[in-house]
């Protein structure tokens, strides 16, 4: 007979490794169907930190995934996995998570710049509002982590709570300058493919995340396996960061090749160029 504690295991660990290879699924797809485009619109480019920025969001998470179900194994279900050890894969995925989350915030940071002009004071308030998001979680991604049998997270830390809560305020203060950029701006609102492309990207990013968030907080209450979002928001955010550079990048190339179709809304061209470099 195996015993409800051992089932209970049993149960996690095969949620846990089937949504990791969905997750990793989704992310090679969402890669193949864009890998033209990235070809087309990216690769070209010559070296510029927009460029390094995509494969960081694009590569990094991508060998991550591939990683994790290689390790998977050896870091989850094994009673002899030292605490230490399951703290390290714990950290390890509060740290990536962060790194991915602060790289996806600084694409749509270089947007909002771009659409007030590159004004002084835009860039400070944005790198200290991500400043202070990142001295909210780094410091604790160690001292806040439990150790958990067989190391299978039952309960979110509040460490990541802290993090949620952060990215909620982070992400919803971009997406509202953007939408104030574009209204008070330029006295319009998606009067231009660039002024739709930055609206539509930016918002379906930030439903994006706030759905994720949203998806670990029902966890909590539903008493589900945590770990299983840490797949997910990998892959989220690889998806939302990528296409937030590629979508511009193309669309500039396209803006590029017509004549101007509105010259009040030159500035709003411009965000395109301030946001990405010749190709």
């Amino acid at each position: 007979m195996v015993s409800d504690a051992n089932y209970e295991v049993v149960a996690a660990i095969r949620s846990i490794r089937s949504h990791s290879v969905a997750s990793l699924a989704v992310l090679l797809w969402d890669f193949l169907l864009m890998m033209g485009d990235e070809v087309h619109c990216i690769w070209t480019m010559k070296g510029h930190p927009i460029k390094w920025l995509y494969f960081l969001l694009r590569y990094f998470p991508l060998f991550a995934q591939i990683l994790h179900q290689i390790v998977f194994p050896d870091l989850s279900g094994r009673d002899t996995l030292s605490p230490i050890g399951c703290k390290l894969w714990h950290a390890y995925m509060i740290i990536l998570i962060q790194v991915i989350t602060i790289a996806l915030e600084l694409v749509l940071a270089l947007r909002v710049v771009a659409l007030f002009g590159r004004h002084r004071w835009v860039s400070g308030l944005l790198g200290c509002i991500m400043a202070i998001e990142i001295l909210c979680v780094l410091p604790h991604a160690w001292t806040c982590i439990r150790y958990y049998q067989y190391c299978i997270l039952y309960t979110l830390s509040p460490v990541v709570q802290i993090q949620a809560a952060a990215a909620v305020v982070v992400q919803t203060t971009l997406v509202c300058m953007t939408l104030c950029g574009i209204v008070f701006r330029d006295g319009g609102f998606l009067r231009t493919t660039i002024a739709f492309q930055i609206v539509r990207d930016g918002t379906i990013t930030y439903f994006a995340i706030m759905a994720l968030i949203c998806c670990g907080f029902t966890m909590i209450k539903l008493h589900w396996y945590p770990a299983t979002l840490f797949f997910w928001a990998v892959t989220v955010h690889s998806i939302s960061g990528t296409r937030l550079i590629l979508n511009m990048a193309c669309l500039r190339g396209e803006e590029l090749s017509q004549e101007n179709e509105n010259n009040i809304f030159t500035t709003l061209i411009d965000v395109s160029a301030n946001f990405m470099p010749e190709v």
